[in-house]
């Protein structure tokens, strides 16, 4: 029975190919000055073409251009439907760069968590003549969108490929050396260019940023208001004439801020029959029951003991002790809130 090619417009890649032999994709071929051709490639195992499951998988290609130069490239989100092994693999313009056929050139099935090496199929293409004004032969350059550990494994494979060629295998060697040694240098395994990353990207580890670093909409707590006087004292408290209270609000995450508060009050409690008794501040905020609160002025007389109440309020309940005669008292307060703003 003759060899099934392709399964609808996807070309049929299996991953049992025998490791001497090349499998052609005309969809791969192209012209000079091409850039992210598309090419639709279905996964596939075993005699009876068995879809291959691509999930948490995806596809790279590389190989060395009819000039012998490197291009590696890969996309983690390259797979269309996992469970069927369909995947859109974008190729490079930097693969449609020198005329002829690719040397050496697979495509490797990898972990996308690991980045392992789970199977290579040898391919065949070619790049045909383009627009002369836009591209020419000597315009090759070498290419990789992957991390220095995978240039390391890639330069390893493909120089034992080479290793029976002539010496433009050893030319072909020194280049990517040259290029490992750079990648490793500047720490990212790209080109010895300025880059710019964009999408969402993730850096886990220890980073190290030296020179000046900028950084535009940094995502960091900030301040939903400056020093601000907007509140209600309750009983025995009052503002004095200058450095009255005062309070900011500093927003961690959209449910959780910090609140703090400085400055004098004036304070009148006479009650000879006690030295304990009670008052409130009433914020322009809310704050439920699981928030926690420290607070004090800085007398011997007594102490200023803010609470939380039993529901979302707006009002803090305050112990104090002490007898005062409308004296001013320093007072810190510092509020760490789950709740919105009134």
């Amino acid at each position: 029975m003759a060899q099934q090619l392709y399964e609808g417009n996807y070309a049929i890649l299996n991953m049992d190919v025998p490791i001497d032999r090349t499998v052609t994709i005309p969809g791969l071929n192209g012209h000079q000055g091409d850039n992210e051709r598309t090419v639709p490639l279905a996964i596939k195992q075993g005699d009876s073409n068995y879809p291959y499951d691509m999930t948490g998988k995806y596809l790279a290609l590389a190989g060395t251009d009819a000039l012998g130069v490197s291009k590696i490239a890969g996309d983690k989100d390259n797979v269309e439907k996992p469970k069927f092994g369909y995947v859109q693999f974008k190729v490079p313009a930097a693969f449609y760069q020198a005329l002829g056929t690719f040397t050496v050139a697979y495509f490797e099935v990898r972990s996308v968590e690991t980045d392992e090496v789970i199977s290579s199929i040898n391919v065949r293409f070619d790049v045909l003549e383009g627009n002369k004004l836009q591209m020419t032969t000597g315009q090759s350059e070498i290419f990789n969108n992957l991390t220095t550990t995978a240039m390391e494994y890639y330069y390893r494979k493909i120089k034992a490929l080479l290793e029976p060629a002539s010496n433009e295998s050893d030319r072909l060697s020194k280049d990517i050396e040259d290029e490992i040694a750079l990648a490793a240098k500047n720490g990212l395994a790209v080109l010895a260019k300025d880059n710019r990353f964009t999408g969402n990207n993730v850096f886990t580890g220890t980073n190290h940023f030296t020179g000046n670093t900028i950084i535009d909409g940094l995502n960091m707590p900030h301040y939903t208001n400056g020093w601000t006087r907007d509140y209600t004292l309750g009983p025995g408290l009052s503002m004095p004439t200058s450095n009255a209270f005062a309070i900011s609000r500093y927003e961690v995450s959209s449910d959780f801020h910090i609140i703090w508060g400085r400055g004098d009050l004036v304070v009148n409690h006479n009650d000879k029959s006690s030295d304990f008794w009670e008052t409130s501040i009433t914020m322009p905020y809310k704050f439920n029951s699981a928030t926690l609160y420290f607070g004090d002025w800085h007398t011997w007389k007594g102490y200023f003991k803010p609470y939380h109440p039993a529901n979302n309020t707006n009002t803090i309940p305050i112990s104090c002790s002490g007898q005062y005669s409308n004296e001013v008292i320093p007072t810190q307060l510092l509020i760490f809130g789950i709740g919105d703003e009134a």
